[in-house]
Parts: C-alpha cells; sequence; structure tokens
C-alpha cells in the first residue's frame, strides 16, 4: 500500500478472503433453500471462509460448479441481492462509497 500513496487512484483491500465473502447469506439461502442455517452463520461470521468449499458444504459439487463457471453463479445469485442485504455486508457499503467518490472527482462532479 506504501507505494501507491500519491497516486490518484482508489485501491479496495477486501476485508474477506475473496470478493465474494461479500455475498450476503440471504442470498445464499435462496439460491440453496435446503442448506442449514447453521452453515449460513459458519459463513456470515467467518469473513475469511473460503468460499468455494463453503459451497461445497452447503451443496454436494457446489462448490466445484462455481470454480468452473462463476459468471453463471453470478447471474443466478445477482437476483437474489437486495440493496438491505448487500449494503450490510462486511464494509461493502463504506468501500462502494469510496469508489463513488473518487468517479465524481475524476468527472469533475
Amino acid at each position: 500500500m506504501e507505494e501507491l500513496k500519491g497516486i490518484d487512484g482508489c485501491t479496495w483491500v477486501t476485508k474477506g478472503r475473496e470478493i465474494e465473502n461479500y455475498i450476503p447469506p440471504e442470498a445464499i439461502k435462496g439460491l440453496y433453500p435446503k442448506s442449514k442455517v447453521t452453515t449460513l452463520r459458519e459463513f456470515e461470521d467467518d469473513e475469511f471462509k473460503n468460499f468455494s468449499e463453503f459451497l461445497g458444504k452447503i451443496e454436494r459439487g457446489a462448490g466445484s460448479s462455481f470454480l468452473r463457471n462463476k459468471v453463471l453463479f453470478a447471474e443466478k445469485i445477482c437476483p437474489l441481492f437486495t440493496k438491505e442485504n448487500v449494503f450490510k455486508r462486511l464494509d461493502l457499503a463504506k468501500k462502494l462509497d469510496e469508489v463513488w467518490n473518487h468517479v465524481k472527482r475524476w468527472n469533475r462532479l
């Protein structure tokens, strides 16, 4: 991070292990309705959880399916996002606000 100081850019070190850790548990529950609440709590409480391993615990083959085609997974889960469940996940609301402020400044808005 030190090497980026003074550059008019936007960096984001995710609070979770990977960007998928920002996916709200409510959306996961919607995609995998038979998942156990305890498994979802495990994901919600551990931002460093390996996402594909977590999906494999929810449903057999789900983790490897996710790794093979992340775009298909995104197409299925994105409709289950709400403003409320997304913005309360980790530091996502704060980070998106920072990105938005950079874009406005770059465009002199």
